[in-house]
């Protein structure tokens, strides 16, 4: 790593005392941060619960990353009533819906299971009602595409049957993996 990174003992102490007494600091209720910090519900324990924006104002985070679905409930965002639930959550909290994330594509992978198509495709429909611009792919685990070229080119005929639907709606969608960028760029060309 670069020396410049890496923090001493010491620095990382004081910075942590810097930190916790401006914590006590008396700032004004109208006071806008610069910079919003969210999390993901399952970084806080509530994944695809209204239960993660409760949390997630208790901790004073600005935003949450919404699970689409989960192991539980695969279907989850599709289903009208708990779209709803998130969103009355994310009103009565004042924490918004910062993103979608399809973490199960790590344990059911969009590169060799059809019904992660629909779950895809229906993510970039639940987002674009819950007015977020951002839907992760997660591509770990069982989903990891390091060296599979035929697990690469399967996600990019996806990717291309799915790409006009999100780019009207106004989505983008990001993917997450071990891939070098000169691989993520690669996949970016190929779907266009």
């Amino acid at each position: 790593m670069k020396k410049a990174l890496l923090l001493s003992r010491r620095e990382m102490i004081k910075n942590s005392a810097l930190l916790l007494a401006s914590s006590t600091l008396d700032i004004p209720h109208n006071y806008a941060p610069k910079f919003q910090i969210g999390a993901c519900d399952w970084s806080v324990g509530r994944q695809l619960s209204p239960e993660a924006f409760d949390r997630a104002k208790q901790i004073g985070l600005h935003g949450i990353q919404v699970s689409y679905n989960t192991g539980k409930d695969e279907k989850g965002l599709s289903v009208p009533e708990t779209l709803q639930i998130i969103r009355d959550a994310s009103a009565r909290t004042g924490v918004k819906v910062s993103s979608l994330a399809i973490g199960e594509l790590n344990r059911v992978p969009y590169k060799s299971q059809p019904k992660t198509e629909e779950w895809v495709w229906n993510s970039v429909d639940a987002a674009k009602a819950l007015g977020v611009k951002v839907i992760l792919l997660a591509f770990f685990s069982d989903g990891d595409l390091r060296n599979d070229d035929a697990g690469k080119n399967a996600v990019i005929a996806r990717l291309k049957k799915v790409a006009p639907h999100a780019e009207k709606q106004g989505i983008t969608l990001g993917i997450e993996s071990w891939l070098s960028a000169q691989e993520h760029l690669d996949i970016i060309n190929a779907v266009g």
